[in-house]
């Protein structure tokens, strides 16, 4: 998905070229992308949501099964502050079923990550696989008159599953999405990041939590 250009090619340019690469890989990944969904009817989502600090964009392809479906995504995050700076990618293969209730959706599978990570005089490289969940709930239209989706995910990976620089990796968050017009959504919610790792002077921890907005499209 990301052509190669995964986080460890980032290592080594200058720090002009470090602050921009990210941020307009995740802006080049969102636009072919949206463009290519137009092949992949009612299945294909791309979103970019932001932050202060911390950009976010998002692909996910969805598959329909007689009992369910799975779905394929990825997350790029760049996060550049004072304290703390990381970048990563995430890679989640899920099992869903929202036929259990009219309205709920429910998904469990596993979540590759790989980055770096920064924070004061520390630095160190991230690998995990981490086990994930994810539970939604879509209001019928006669509640909220406009489409609105809440929804809920966990992801954790002990150390037996963390590698590189990392000795765990955990995040969870929050977030609902309005469908404003057909297939296109605004996004707001709330993630936290508390990744452990050994690397450098020692044993230190990535803790960050981010309120963010933005924009889906599906097809």
């Amino acid at each position: 998905m990301w052509f190669l250009a995964t986080p460890s090619t980032w290592l080594g340019l200058s720090e002009r070229k470090d602050a921009f690469m990210p941020k307009s890989l995740l802006l080049s990944v969102f636009l072919i992308f949206t463009m290519f969904g137009f092949c992949f009817a009612g299945d294909f989502n791309a979103g970019l949501t932001v932050s202060d600090t911390t950009v976010f964009g998002t692909v996910s392809y969805k598959e329909q099964r007689m009992n369910g479906y799975w779905r394929l995504g990825g997350t790029g995050v760049y996060s550049d502050q004072s304290s703390k700076e990381y970048k990563w990618l995430e890679v989640d293969f899920m099992f869903g079923n929202d036929l259990l209730h009219p309205g709920l959706i429910v998904e469990a599978g596993a979540k590759g990550v790989m980055g770096d990570a920064e924070s004061g005089f520390y630095s160190g490289d991230i690998g995990a696989l981490a086990f994930s969940a994810r539970i939604g709930y879509l209001f019928p239209t006669t509640l909220t008159f406009i489409p609105i989706q809440v929804y809920g995910d966990v992801s954790y990976a002990p150390q037996i599953l963390a590698f590189r620089d990392n000795d765990n990796y955990f995040s969870y968050g929050v977030g609902a999405d309005f469908e404003v017009i057909d297939n296109a959504f605004i996004v707001a919610g709330y993630r936290v990041y508390e990744v452990e790792m050994d690397s450098g002077p020692g044993e230190w921890e990535l803790s960050d939590d981010q309120f963010y907005f933005g924009l889906r499209v599906g097809f």
